[in-house]
C-alpha cells in the first residue's frame, strides 16, 4: 500500500507541477512513509501522526525552502498530496490489522438473520468477512461521490 500511496502521490505532483506550482514533494513524501508506518506498527498513533507531519510540511514550505517562496497554491497542492495520497490509504493500511474475531461475529449476525428473512439460501457462501471489510469500507467512498 506503501508503494501505491508514493506513486500515487508522484503521479498527482507530476500532475501540479506541469501547471506550475512546486508542491513540497519529498518532505510529503517521508510523511506518507511515516503514516504509514505508524499505520503498521501503532495503528491507534496515526491520527496524531497526520497533524505533525502536516506541521513539519508546513515549516519548510514557509520557513526552510529557499528556491522559491512557496504559494498559497504550492501548500494547497502539497496538502492535497499528502491527504488524498498519504493519509487516507493508510485507513486500508489500518483495516488490513483488524482482527477476524470480531468480524466473524458480525458475520454470523448477519448471516443469522438473512436467514430468518429469506430461509433456505445458503448464507455462508455469500457473506465472509473479507466481503464484510471491503463493502463497510467501501461504501463511505462509494456515498462521499454522490
Amino acid at each position: 500500500m506503501l508503494a501505491i500511496s508514493i506513486l500515487g502521490q508522484e503521479e498527482y505532483f507530476r500532475m501540479t507541477q506541469a501547471k506550475g506550482h512546486l508542491p513540497a514533494r519529498r518532505v510529503t513524501r517521508l510523511a506518507t512513509v511515516l503514516l504509514h508506518m505508524s499505520a503498521c506498527f501503532a495503528p491507534h498513533l496515526t491520527d496524531a501522526v497526520f497533524p505533525v507531519c502536516a506541521t513539519l510540511v508546513m515549516c519548510y514550505l514557509l520557513v526552510i525552502r529557499t528556491r522559491k517562496v512557496a504559494t498559497i497554491a504550492d501548500v494547497c497542492t502539497t496538502f492535497m498530496g499528502l491527504f488524498y495520497a498519504g493519509y487516507l490509504p493508510s485507513f486500508w493500511t489500518r483495516l488490513h490489522g483488524v482482527e477476524p474475531e470480531t468480524v466473524n461475529v458480525l458475520c454470523v449476525a448477519l448471516q443469522k438473520f438473512m436467514a430468518g428473512v429469506l430461509p433456505g439460501v445458503q448464507w455462508s457462501m455469500f457473506i465472509k468477512s473479507g466481503a464484510m471489510l471491503v463493502f463497510w469500507t467501501w461504501l463511505p467512498g462509494g456515498l462521499s461521490d454522490i
